[in-house]
């Protein structure tokens, strides 16, 4: 039965959502409060420039991820890559006059390939910057 399988119900996942209150899903600030504080803080344009969020695994960040799985490259080579490829997407971006910039998600993975630890991930508090800290 499906509705009871541990591999599609999680204990810990099904308290935590029992125990969310109304004013859990709503903010303790209005938005034209928020939208001026960012505004301060941060002096975007009207329309700001940003993007999603994940540029394009290369061939080479594949390699690296691929080595690194295999045990060919050691962590510090890999944490290497993967930082290197950050600041050449910071670089662009600030090349490109973009507003809001994003590190890229170069340590990221397949989505698909994720979701199956996703409920532990989430649960564990992981952070992917975790790699390139």
């Amino acid at each position: 039965m499906r509705k009871s399988s541990p591999r599609v119900t999680n204990e810990a996942v099904q308290m935590a959502a029992a125990a969310l209150k109304g004013s859990d899903h709503r903010r303790a600030t209005n938005i034209s409060d928020r939208l001026d504080a960012q505004q301060k803080k941060l002096n975007l344009p009207i329309l700001p420039t940003t993007t999603i969020g994940s540029f394009p695994q290369t061939v080479e960040l594949r390699r690296v991820r691929r080595e690194y799985k295999a045990n060919k490259i050691s962590e510090e080579e890999y944490v290497k890559a993967i930082t290197e490829e950050i600041h050449k997407v910071v670089e662009l971006q600030e090349e490109l006059d973009i507003d809001v910039l994003v590190h890229g998600e170069p340590e990221r993975n397949d989505m698909v390939s994720n979701c199956p630890a996703l409920p532990s991930l989430l649960m564990s508090g992981c952070s992917p910057m975790d790699l390139v800290a």
